[in-house]
């Protein structure tokens, strides 16, 4: 897949951040809501929220309806976000 310059740049900066690095680990081994998502990371529930959205929109993220509520899970389709985010993922050793 090929990318322009901007779309590049832009898809570094999502994944630049340690936020949405950490809620996509986490979404890989558990589907989990906003409220589970906020107190295990520690986040406020709209900073978590907002990355979820753009995770979502890059193609990293899915949920689901469960009742009234969304559960969220890493979705492993994600085009030129999810190739370069495996390839990310394999090289980050952090075990928080």
């Amino acid at each position: 897949m090929s990318l322009s310059l901007e779309q590049g740049t832009e898809l570094c900066r999502l994944l630049a951040d340690t936020s949405r690095c950490r809620l996509l680990i986490l979404l890989e081994a558990h589907e989990l809501s906003v409220a589970e998502l906020t107190d295990i990371t520690g986040l406020a529930q709209s900073r978590v929220s907002t990355h979820l959205a753009r995770l979502k929109r890059a193609g990293l993220v899915q949920d689901k309806r469960v009742g009234s509520a969304a559960l969220y899970s890493a979705s492993g389709n994600g085009g030129a976000a999810g190739e370069l985010w495996t390839h990310l993922r394999t090289q980050i050793s952090d075990a928080q």
